[in-house]
């Protein structure tokens, strides 16, 4: 992107955090160029361009008492005081629909849409949440969060670019 920008000096960025529910409505009204997202619904109205996969991992405090090491099995999420974003979020979406195809719900204390709130619930040690490990990492210190990996079934999730369909691509986009 800042290869993109030096080629075309008279365009300015402006970045905006968001969780992939509340970029896709911007990109819907047009208040956005193009977002990075998670699986954006299939409105048809987004040019989608695919940029990876990745998995989400259950966060804990460093001091979490769960007797897993390294990976939790999902059915576990069921048992543990979670802090996640609102059921709007595809996140949270598909936490749900995997907690249901176990035959089994999530226990959703805190609906959070910031994924710095969350970590900083999950730091009161009350909480766990479920997020990519590397947000959790993400401007804290090692060792402030344990982390396992979600297997059977592991969650991932596609990120992708995502621009509206309608709009024309810009030099700078392409």
């Amino acid at each position: 992107v800042l290869q993109r920008l030096r080629a075309h000096p008279d365009v300015s960025l402006s970045i905006v955090t968001g969780l992939s529910g509340h970029l896709f409505d911007w990109l819907q009204r047009g208040e956005l160029d193009a977002a990075f997202m998670y699986d954006p619904p299939s409105a048809g109205t987004l040019a989608i361009e695919p940029l990876g996969t990745e998995e989400l991992w259950l966060v804990g405090a460093a001091c979490a008492p769960l007797p897993y090491d390294g990976t939790v099995p999902f059915s576990v999420l069921a048992g543990l005081p979670l802090v996640l974003p609102g059921s709007r979020h595809g996140l949270r979406r598909m936490l749900e629909a995997s907690a249901q195809g176990k035959g089994t719900a999530l226990d959703v204390r805190v609906e959070v849409d910031s994924h710095r709130v969350q970590l900083a619930l999950v730091d009161t040690e009350k909480f766990y949440t479920v997020m990519p490990d590397m947000l959790a990492q993400f401007g804290y210190e090692p060792g402030r969060f344990r982390h396992w990996r979600v297997v059977d079934p592991t969650p991932r999730r596609d990120l992708v670019l995502a621009a509206a369909a309608t709009a024309p691509a810009s030099q700078v986009r392409r």
